[in-house]
Protein backbone atom coordinates (compact mmCIF):
# COMPACT_ATOMS: atom_id res chain seq x y z
CA UNK A 1 0.00 0.00 0.00
CA UNK A 2 2.92 2.42 0.86
CA UNK A 3 4.61 1.70 -2.38
CA UNK A 4 1.48 2.91 -4.33
CA UNK A 5 1.09 6.16 -2.48
CA UNK A 6 4.89 6.57 -3.19
CA UNK A 7 4.49 5.80 -6.65
CA UNK A 8 1.36 7.91 -7.26
CA UNK A 9 3.52 10.62 -5.88
CA UNK A 10 6.10 10.57 -8.17
CA UNK A 11 4.10 9.57 -11.12
CA UNK A 12 2.29 12.75 -10.06
CA UNK A 13 5.60 14.91 -9.77
CA UNK A 14 7.06 13.56 -13.21
CA UNK A 15 3.82 13.77 -14.99
CA UNK A 16 4.60 17.31 -17.41
CA UNK A 17 7.83 15.01 -17.98
CA UNK A 18 5.93 12.15 -19.01
CA UNK A 19 3.32 13.70 -21.24
CA UNK A 20 6.21 15.71 -23.11
CA UNK A 21 8.01 12.38 -24.43
CA UNK A 22 5.36 10.10 -24.54
CA UNK A 23 5.51 7.43 -27.80
CA UNK A 24 2.74 7.84 -30.74
CA UNK A 25 -0.38 5.27 -30.15
CA UNK A 26 0.15 2.52 -32.68
CA UNK A 27 -3.68 1.86 -33.14
CA UNK A 28 -3.32 -1.90 -34.01
CA UNK A 29 -1.11 -2.72 -31.12
CA UNK A 30 -3.53 -0.41 -28.71
CA UNK A 31 -6.33 -2.62 -29.52
CA UNK A 32 -4.51 -5.91 -29.23
CA UNK A 33 -3.26 -4.84 -25.74
CA UNK A 34 -6.55 -3.72 -24.55
CA UNK A 35 -8.09 -6.97 -25.85
CA UNK A 36 -5.68 -8.77 -23.81
CA UNK A 37 -5.68 -6.82 -21.09
CA UNK A 38 -9.28 -7.02 -20.69
CA UNK A 39 -8.99 -10.84 -21.31
CA UNK A 40 -6.64 -11.36 -18.76
CA UNK A 41 -8.08 -8.65 -16.06
CA UNK A 42 -11.63 -11.42 -16.87
CA UNK A 43 -9.84 -14.44 -16.75
CA UNK A 44 -8.27 -13.61 -13.29
CA UNK A 45 -11.43 -11.92 -11.90
CA UNK A 46 -13.43 -15.13 -12.96
CA UNK A 47 -10.89 -17.12 -11.36
CA UNK A 48 -10.61 -15.56 -8.24
CA UNK A 49 -14.33 -15.37 -8.20
CA UNK A 50 -14.73 -19.39 -8.84
CA UNK A 51 -12.04 -19.48 -6.15
CA UNK A 52 -14.23 -17.44 -3.35
CA UNK A 53 -17.25 -19.45 -4.18
CA UNK A 54 -15.22 -22.92 -3.99
CA UNK A 55 -13.46 -22.11 -1.17
CA UNK A 56 -16.72 -20.08 0.50
CA UNK A 57 -19.00 -23.83 -0.25
CA UNK A 58 -15.96 -26.01 1.71
CA UNK A 59 -16.63 -23.29 4.92
CA UNK A 60 -19.88 -23.90 4.67
CA UNK A 61 -19.95 -28.00 4.63
CA UNK A 62 -17.55 -27.51 6.96
CA UNK A 63 -19.37 -25.48 9.17
CA UNK A 64 -22.07 -27.93 9.05
CA UNK A 65 -20.37 -30.73 9.50
CA UNK A 66 -19.19 -29.22 12.91
CA UNK A 67 -22.68 -28.12 13.51
CA UNK A 68 -24.01 -31.54 13.22
CA UNK A 69 -21.53 -32.82 15.59
CA UNK A 70 -22.04 -30.21 18.19
CA UNK A 71 -25.38 -31.10 17.68
CA UNK A 72 -24.66 -34.73 18.47
CA UNK A 73 -22.52 -34.20 21.28
CA UNK A 74 -25.29 -32.15 22.93
CA UNK A 75 -27.36 -34.37 22.72
CA UNK A 76 -24.62 -36.66 24.19
CA UNK A 77 -24.49 -34.59 26.99
CA UNK A 78 -28.24 -34.16 28.05
CA UNK A 79 -28.51 -38.07 27.76
CA UNK A 80 -25.55 -38.43 30.44
CA UNK A 81 -26.72 -35.46 32.73
CA UNK A 82 -29.82 -37.30 32.81
CA UNK A 83 -28.09 -40.26 33.66
CA UNK A 84 -26.03 -38.64 36.13
CA UNK A 85 -28.94 -36.93 38.25
CA UNK A 86 -30.77 -40.38 37.78
CA UNK A 87 -27.21 -42.19 39.75
CA UNK A 88 -27.70 -39.21 41.61
CA UNK A 89 -30.85 -39.92 43.12
CA UNK A 90 -30.72 -43.47 43.00
CA UNK A 91 -27.50 -42.84 45.10
CA UNK A 92 -28.80 -40.28 47.70
CA UNK A 93 -31.44 -43.13 48.13
CA UNK A 94 -29.36 -45.61 49.05
CA UNK A 95 -27.02 -43.50 51.27
CA UNK A 96 -31.08 -43.30 53.53
CA UNK A 97 -31.76 -46.74 53.25
CA UNK A 98 -27.64 -47.25 54.69
CA UNK A 99 -28.39 -44.61 57.30
CA UNK A 100 -31.66 -46.49 57.94
CA UNK A 101 -30.23 -49.63 58.16
CA UNK A 102 -27.09 -48.41 60.14
CA UNK A 103 -29.91 -47.14 63.20
CA UNK A 104 -31.54 -50.60 62.51
CA UNK A 105 -28.22 -52.23 63.54
CA UNK A 106 -27.62 -49.89 66.19
CA UNK A 107 -30.63 -50.82 67.92
CA UNK A 108 -30.58 -54.38 67.30
CA UNK A 109 -26.81 -54.24 68.87
CA UNK A 110 -27.74 -52.40 71.72
CA UNK A 111 -30.88 -55.06 72.50
CA UNK A 112 -28.58 -57.97 71.63
CA UNK A 113 -25.97 -56.48 74.45
CA UNK A 114 -28.77 -56.06 76.50
CA UNK A 115 -30.23 -59.10 76.46
CA UNK A 116 -26.26 -60.43 76.76
CA UNK A 117 -25.93 -59.29 79.77
CA UNK A 118 -29.30 -60.29 81.36
CA UNK A 119 -28.35 -63.96 80.32
CA UNK A 120 -24.59 -63.46 81.86
CA UNK A 121 -26.49 -61.84 85.02
CA UNK A 122 -28.77 -64.77 85.31
CA UNK A 123 -26.18 -67.30 84.51
CA UNK A 124 -24.58 -65.72 87.68
CA UNK A 125 -20.91 -64.54 85.33
CA UNK A 126 -21.74 -61.02 86.64
CA UNK A 127 -21.33 -59.84 89.92
CA UNK A 128 -23.03 -56.93 91.80
CA UNK A 129 -20.27 -54.59 90.60
CA UNK A 130 -20.34 -54.68 86.90
CA UNK A 131 -20.85 -51.83 84.87
CA UNK A 132 -23.46 -53.15 82.98
CA UNK A 133 -25.82 -54.19 85.64
CA UNK A 134 -26.21 -50.88 86.65
CA UNK A 135 -28.72 -50.21 83.37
Amino acid sequence: MGLFIVGGIISYSYDNFFISHKPEILLDHSLLFLTLNTLVISTIVFGLVIFYVSRSQVAQKEAQRINDELQKLSAQLKKKNQQLATTQNELRDSNLKLEEAKANLERINEKQQHINHLLMKEKGYLGQGDKMDSE
